[in-house]
């Protein structure tokens, strides 16, 4: 049985794409003014479904930590304590950094930072402050955008990486598997929604909204989302079976954008075929994104990985590989104080501050990211793995 290899170089670079699309997504004409492009066209309509980019990302982190340890997961404190150790040193450093930062520049808010939601209540403001730094403040509708906004997603990615070793484990020899783990975290969802509308009386937890409501858990929770994680895993499943030879590679790519043009359009009309507005999902939408659009990822993942096409020549330049190691911190400085400062005191227009803040980002990494990263993990200066991908957002 043949392994698959490690590292595909044009999956680093579609990390960047995600990114750029979960941006325009935060900065479509009908949320900032574009002056040339009509607010309610059909474009900015468009661009308002291309959060699309965080699913790209939540099939990414299924089919790269798949990838990685299918085939090594010992259930040991050892081996845990080195996972949970590379899983930290990848994602928490710059997220704790720019929490923080945050939460000091929220106690003395200015035109350019964002309180989001920010009280002078120091009860609340330790109170987010310590569900930010738990990752926790995913689970509660009324502080999931506190913080940094887009840190939500980054709740429901740490939920995979805690319950990835176990799936793996259960999936040795027996992929029909998935399709049990896919009901049985849906209905651990349901479970937890029943746990919230129970605690809705008791003071504090019943205002944080935990698990709050059907939309919350398939929008914004790993269980609702997990169809997505279990689409990369099925990937990763698939080709340590199969053998590269045996293995078609012509439209594969084309079919897979083809299929993430179509969910993204559609997802579109219904909205305003329904009068559903971008703040309230209607659950067709959620349908389409959770499990239809899911499809299309793992068929543009395979043609990147096996097909040659000019968007993985693309993708594979040094240019989108400098760009997609350094999208983790991309994501999480578009929006919050930086992006914020950007817009009042910088060039604000989208396109331009899309640059200056992959400017921003890549001048992060090298200084930062990268160098807390080897000191965390006492490692070496490295060509970018495909493994690092920690990003998601709305």
């Amino acid at each position: 049985m043949s392994l698959p290899k490690s590292y595909y170089p044009a999956l680093t670079g579609l990390r960047a794409l995600a990114a750029y699309l979960v941006f325009f997504c935060h900065n479509a004409p009908d949320r900032i003014d574009w002056h040339w492009l009509p607010m309610h066209s059909w474009l900015s309509l468009f661009m308002e479904e291309w959060g699309v980019g965080v699913s790209i990302f939540f099939v990414l982190s299924g089919f790269l930590i798949a990838t990685r340890y299918q085939a090594h997961v010992v259930l040991t404190a050892v081996w845990w304590r080195q996972y949970l150790r590379s899983r930290f040193a990848r994602i928490y450093p710059m997220y704790a950094l720019l929490t923080l930062v945050t939460f000091v520049l929220a106690i003395q808010p200015g035109d350019w930072t964002t309180n989001a939601g920010f009280s002078n209540d120091g009860s609340t403001w330790l109170l987010k402050l310590g569900l930010n730094l738990t990752f926790l403040k995913g689970f509660f509708d009324t502080y999931k955008f506190s913080g940094l906004p887009q840190g939500w997603s980054l709740t429901t990615e740490e939920c995979f990486y805690v319950a990835a070793p176990f799936l793996l484990v259960g999936l040795r020899s027996k992929a029909w598997m998935l399709l049990l783990y896919a009901a049985g975290l849906l209905g651990l969802g349901a479970a937890l929604l029943g746990v919230g509308q129970a605690l809705k009386s008791v003071p504090v937890l019943g205002t944080a909204g935990f698990m709050n409501s059907p939309y919350f858990v398939l929008t914004y929770t790993f269980f609702g989302r997990c169809i997505e994680f279990l689409a990369g895993i099925g990937l990763a499943g698939f080709l340590r079976k199969f053998p590269a030879k045996q293995r078609p590679s012509r439209g594969v790519t084309t079919l897979g954008l083809l299929w993430l043009v179509a969910c993204t359009g559609l997802m579109a009309i219904v909205k305003v075929k329904l009068g559903a507005s971008w703040e309230t999902k209607n659950y067709v939408c959620i349908a389409i994104n959770n499990v239809v659009l899911p499809v299309g990822i793992v068929l543009l993942l395979y043609g990147l990985m096996f097909e040659r096409s000019w968007l993985r020549t693309l993708l594979e330049t040094k240019l989108f590989d400098l760009l997609g190691r350094s999208s983790y911190v991309f994501y999480l400085i578009h929006m919050g104080f930086i992006g914020s400062f950007i817009s009042v005191h910088l060039i604000g227009h989208p396109p331009v501050k899309l640059v200056e803040l992959i400017l921003v980002a890549i001048v992060l990494y090298v200084l930062l990211e990268e160098p807390l990263r080897r000191r965390l993990t006492c490692s070496a200066p490295t060509p970018s793995f495909s493994g690092t991908h920690e990003i998601t957002t709305k």
